[in-house]
């Protein structure tokens, strides 16, 4: 998102074309604060440089997986802009959200908004829902492919590597179950209500699987720059894994997600593991969902004090059934051959 990542889907695209299409040329741009930093394998340029501007006016592709404003997006006749969009969206979204502004206000400078999706050609969508979403919300009126996710690909696979290399980056023993806490931000970057109590989460997960749990904790993209702060705040026990590059790779790698309002809960569900939502600000967070947090088959728990009885309440059984009623509700288009589905569309475009 914003250049400060190499990952999501645009990545599963990349390496797709690298390995079946490599007389195509794939360019990345960064920003300058992740520039350096990017492990990438292709070719990348500085957002805003020079050599940004010369690809994005020559490729035939633009790519990317959020909104891209006046300064980024410059789009000339014949290019062609696949949006891919980050997920299923639990927080309200586009006209949901869209502050209105005046008429004069959008003439000199219009929104981020109204820009990318007025350049945009093409978006893909993993449900019915999303595609609704897009549509309604995003006011999209182009081509729409229900392909799934290319992100999510990797939840219909087995990849032994990858949990692998996973549990060897930090030093994980194999029969450690990793819980993952990956919250979402607030608009105030507070860590107010990031005080979900992971030891006592750990001691009850434990006791109900006989195997010892480790705890990571992931921030959102937008709070990276707080990493540092992690372990004032949880202790020195607590796995940051905020820098590792994919996401995905976590929740592959994770045998449960704790969360809030991350759209990460609609992936990983992909697999049919456990979710805990904490979410101690659910009457007040700003944002609006689509749907309430009760409405969804995860755990939820507003309190810690509450955490022991929920944990008790929950049986998997039910939850297995629950998911595939949820994921049945929502239209559900995954089906891990979204990565080559989009690049066979793309290329005869």
């Amino acid at each position: 998102m914003s250049g400060n990542s190499y990952g999501d889907s645009i990545k599963c695209l990349s390496d797709y074309l690298a390995v079946h299409h490599p007389d195509v040329e794939i360019v990345w741009a960064f920003s300058s604060g992740f520039f350096k930093a990017a492990d990438c394998p292709h070719k990348s340029v500085q957002l805003y440089s020079f050599r940004y501007y010369f690809h994005i006016l020559t490729s035939k592709y633009i790519l990317s997986n959020a909104r891209l404003n006046q300064r980024m997006l410059h789009k000339r006749k014949g290019q062609v802009y696949l949006q891919t969009w980050h997920g299923t969206a639990l927080k309200k979204l586009g006209t949901d959200i869209d502050k209105k502004r005046s008429a004069w206000k959008e003439l000199l400078r219009p929104s981020v908004f109204k820009h990318d999706v007025s350049h945009t050609d093409i978006m893909i969508s993993g449900s019915t829902f999303m595609s609704g979403v897009f549509r309604d919300k995003f006011l999209f009126k182009g081509e729409l492919w229900e392909t799934g996710m290319p992100r999510n690909d990797i939840f219909f696979h087995d990849h032994p590597e990858i949990v692998e290399h996973v549990r060897q980056e930090y030093g994980i023993a194999d029969e450690a179950q990793i819980i993952l806490y990956a919250p979402t931000f607030r608009n105030d970057r507070q860590f107010t209500y990031y005080d979900f109590d992971y030891q006592t989460f750990c001691e009850l997960w434990q006791r109900r699987t006989g195997k010892p749990c480790v705890f990571m904790v992931r921030l959102h993209p937008i709070l990276l720059y707080k990493s540092a702060e992690l372990g004032r705040l949880f202790g020195k026990e607590v796995i940051n894994v905020s820098a590792y590059p994919d996401m995905q790779e976590l929740l592959y790698t994770a045998d449960v997600l704790v969360t809030d309002y991350s759209s990460s809960m609609f992936d990983i569900m992909l697999m049919h593991k456990p979710v805990v939502l904490y979410t101690p600000d659910a009457d007040t967070y700003s944002n609006g969902f689509y749907f309430r947090p009760e409405e969804l088959p995860f755990i939820q728990i507003d309190n810690n004090s509450e955490m022991e009885e929920k944990l008790q309440q929950f049986n998997n059984n039910n939850y297995q059934k629950q998911t595939s009623a949820f994921l049945a509700r929502i239209g559900n288009k995954e089906t891990g051959k979204a990565t080559q589905s989009i690049i066979e569309l793309l290329l005869t475009v």
